[in-house]
């Protein structure tokens, strides 16, 4: 079977599952083949839809991360003009949740504990 050949079979095995058919037996028959390669068939299409899911979560976070860059480098240049301390500590404790948020886009959960 060549490639085009497989692809051809995997979006009509896409087709069917978007539709809602996801038993084996029933793919087997729309497509003709037995169960085990029906099996393997649907494996390959969940894996392509698991691998868009990330891509697209993916560049989800690194917009987020980009738009909490802008905000940090406004916070900076709002703390550098402060005129008065409560300013700078206002500054300060926005950023530390901006960087408590890429911290956990980054995947750590904990920036910071008050026993270290």
């Amino acid at each position: 079977m060549t490639i085009e050949q497989r692809e051809i079979i995997l979006a009509k095995v896409e087709e069917l599952m978007a539709r809602g058919s996801y038993k084996n037996v029933e793919i087997s028959k729309e497509i003709n083949c037995s169960i085990p390669t029906a099996q393997s068939y649907k494996e390959a299409i969940q894996t392509r839809w698991k691998l868009s899911k990330n891509c697209d979560y993916d560049l989800a976070r690194a917009e987020i991360m980009e738009n909490l860059h802008e905000v940090e480098k406004g916070l900076w240049e709002a703390f550098k003009l402060a005129d008065n301390s409560n300013a700078r500590v206002g500054s300060m404790n926005a950023l530390l949740e901006v960087q408590k948020q890429k911290a956990f886009l980054c995947g750590v959960n904990k920036v910071m504990s008050k026993d270290s």
